[in-house]
């Protein structure tokens, strides 16, 4: 096991080699990624963390929006790559995973941290709900009934519990939330609306339309009435989502960076001080 774990290790999190790049296209194969997240989930996540680096131009914005006195939330796990770089600038970090299989990963991934991981889907009400996991990519799996999971031929389901992040941390501070939950992000903010407006947490979430009809217009209006700034990061710019349009999802460009369904909800009253930490930042 310590073995899997090491050859999952390829160099440090910043580093982009063209061994990383096949390696991770092997660690993914559907025969391949459950053998490996069995055998070395510490590694598995560790490389996660690295993938999301690449990946997402957002993620090197976390030492930034989290905030090493409050309390982060990552909901929608996965493998754990956010909340691995998460830790790393927040006072604590909470998990909150709905789909049962990657609970049990979590667990063995993060073994120190198993009461910061909420085995439960996060939404609008309490309760009990369907979700739906495509077999070969657990991670499009889904509560969202709207979002139709087409292209995905086998599908696994379960009957896991809901509740709002309201009543899961009706007194904690929390400073920053990560949404990933493929087309039920706007249920989400919804039972987090006393949080959102008690705490005023930077928010980084996944919203596109594709996965619910009308879903960046709610998410953007939710945030205008919580007196937010919604921007979006396109090649090292900020850029407002006024400005945000079909070119940016288009489907020839969804494996790359230029491809944006990733948004930074921001209160008014902290845009300023952030977007002057983004230029530093970009200046180094």
């Amino acid at each position: 096991m310590r073995l899997a774990g090491l050859f999952l290790y390829i160099g440090p999190v910043k580093k982009k080699t063209t061994a990383f790049k096949w390696w991770v296209k092997f660690a993914h194969l559907p025969l391949i990624q459950p053998m490996l997240s069995g055998l070395a989930p510490v590694g598995f996540s560790r490389m996660h963390q690295r993938v999301q680096f690449h990946k997402d131009e957002e993620f090197s914005l976390l030492p930034i929006l989290c905030d090493p006195q409050r309390i982060s939330l990552d909901v929608g796990v996965l493998f754990g790559g956010y909340a691995r770089e998460m830790m790393d600038h927040s006072q604590e970090v909470f998990m909150i995973e709905a789909n049962p299989l990657q609970v049990a990963f979590l667990k063995r991934a993060f073994p120190d941290r198993k009461s910061q991981i909420v085995s439960s889907a996060a939404g609008a009400s309490s309760g009990e709900i369907e979700i739906r996991v495509p077999s070969s990519m657990p991670g499009n799996a889904t509560v969202e009934s709207e979002n139709q999971l087409d292209r995905h031929q086998k599908l696994l389901s379960f009957t896991v519990p809901i509740r709002p992040l309201d009543e899961l941390f009706p007194e904690c501070d929390i400073g920053f939330i990560k949404i990933d939950v493929e087309g039920h992000e706007n249920a989400v903010l919804t039972g987090a609306r006393n949080l959102i407006q008690r705490c005023r947490p930077k928010v980084i979430l996944e919203c596109i339309d594709d996965h619910k009809k009308g879903a960046v217009a709610e998410m953007r209006s939710f945030f205008e009435k919580m007196d937010y700034a919604v921007l979006f990061l396109s090649e090292n710019r900020l850029n407002d989502i006024a400005e945000y349009n079909d070119s940016f999802i288009d489907p020839n460009k969804r494996n790359s960076r230029a491809f944006v369904n990733n948004f930074i909800a921001l209160p008014q009253e902290e845009l300023g001080s952030f977007q002057t930490r983004f230029a530093a930042g970009l200046s180094k």
